[in-house]
């Protein structure tokens, strides 16, 4: 039994001293030492960003107004400068979308606002992506444009979809600006934005459906609605074939109404 315990006995020793070496390495690794600071540089200030704005942008190349000043090892602040420079929080502006009629003017902007302070030429590159609403890269292709706009005098349904800008510096080749227009185009006659006239047309088919008259309608329209309105028809030919229908059923309504009494 003796014999048995004996090489036991060797093994936990040998482990103990063994931690024992570990435990007294890392004490000394983690002992601080000591940093003698050179006599030449105990007089040094360095340049620092003490006070700074918010840029002025959210996204694309923006600016901000910084005060630097020299440090010293005290803390102490002298020779003071307050200076404009460029930022970039977010090079990525999302998109903005519009609606336009067939015919009408309508242009696309994503030049960099004056406040960018960083000189140099700026590269432009358009894509689109035509008949969609997407920031789908693999949906665009490029078009030939090397402005910072594009104009449609005469804007039309193919001209309908996602158009992309991304603004480069010529100088360092670094993307600074992304912007997505998504544009929708309706014709006039088929489709109607104008939400004045919706409800109008709204409230003549609701009185036009308690058996009024034409002058009447237009009285009681513009005393519930407070718009001063002149009769004006329904501009889609859908909204033409519902009037139509009602008008009808209005009409059958006030016969039968009619034979009943004098029955």
């Amino acid at each position: 039994m003796g014999f048995c315990r004996r090489p036991v006995i060797l093994i936990l020793s040998s482990l103990v001293l063994l931690l024992y070496e570990m435990t007294d390495s890392s004490a000394q690794d983690m002992a601080p030492i000591a940093v003698t600071i050179p006599r030449e540089l105990e007089s040094v200030s360095i340049r620092a960003v003490v006070e700074t704005t918010e840029c002025s942008v959210t996204c694309g190349l923006g600016s901000k107004v910084e005060k630097r000043c020299l440090v010293d090892r005290s803390g102490i602040q002298q020779d003071c400068e307050v200076v404009r420079v460029d930022c970039l929080t977010n090079w990525v502006c999302g998109m903005q979308v519009f609606t336009m009629k067939v015919g009408d003017r309508f242009s696309m902007d994503c030049h960099l606002p004056s406040s960018a302070t960083r000189g140099g030429t700026k590269l432009y590159h358009w894509k689109v992506a035509l008949g969609m609403v997407s920031n789908n890269d693999n949906r665009f292709r490029p078009l030939n444009n090397k402005n910072s706009t594009i104009v449609f005098e005469s804007i039309q349904e193919k001209n309908a979809g996602t158009y992309r800008c991304d603004v480069q510096t010529e100088d360092d080749l670094k993307f600074v600006k992304r912007v997505y227009f998504a544009v929708r185009i309706f014709t006039p006659g088929i489709i109607d934005i104008d939400f004045d006239k919706y409800v109008i047309n709204k409230q003549k088919l609701a009185v036009m459906a308690e058996g009024l008259t034409t002058q009447h309608v237009d009285n009681k329209v513009e005393a519930d609605g407070g718009i001063s309105i002149t009769y004006a028809g329904i501009a889609s030919s859908a909204g033409l074939f519902t009037a139509i229908v009602v008008l009808v059923l209005v009409w059958s309504k006030h016969t039968a109404k009619k034979e009943v009494l004098e029955e």
